[in-house]
């Protein structure tokens, strides 16, 4: 599925104009919204797919024009998961000010 769903994002999803949402994309490919996320996810790791929050929501592979919207998906993806980082280290150091090391105790036992 990868490679005729990349095949279709390079030729169908080309450009911001283009984008179309994970239900589009599903509907398409007759399988869920999730699946669609999971295999962009994969893709992403060697091609640069990227999804709208501006204008026009969805994914789409970029073209030479669309290289300042790349520049700004890239920092809000960063600022994401930058803000992930800091929520986790927060509420790890609640947790250990709560209940000690119990937390880290059931974790070593669970893997």
């Amino acid at each position: 599925m990868q490679d005729t769903l990349l095949q279709y994002l390079m030729i169908v999803c080309r450009g911001r104009e283009n984008a179309q949402t994970g239900e589009m994309i599903a509907r398409v490919f007759g399988t869920t919204k999730r699946k669609i996320q999971k295999e962009i996810e994969q893709l992403r790791k060697e091609h640069p797919i990227l999804s709208s929050d501006s204008g026009t929501m969805g994914y789409y592979y970029p073209t030479a024009d669309d290289i300042a919207e790349a520049k700004r998906n890239l920092a809000t993806m960063r600022r994401r998961a930058l803000n992930t980082l800091r929520t986790v280290r927060s509420i790890r150091k609640n947790i250990d000010t709560q209940f000690g090391n119990q937390l880290n105790l059931e974790l070593k036992e669970a893997s």
